[in-house]
């Protein structure tokens, strides 16, 4: 979702748990990083 400051909060289907994607990162890459 985006958040009224323009940047992205990303919400963890499952866990629940939340990141905000730097603005200085495209989405695309964000979602296709891998996870540890």
């Amino acid at each position: 979702m985006l958040r009224d400051d323009g940047v992205w909060r990303v919400v963890e289907l499952g866990d629940g748990q939340v990141g905000d994607r730097p603005r200085t990162m495209d989405a695309e890459a964000f979602i296709d990083m891998p996870i540890p």
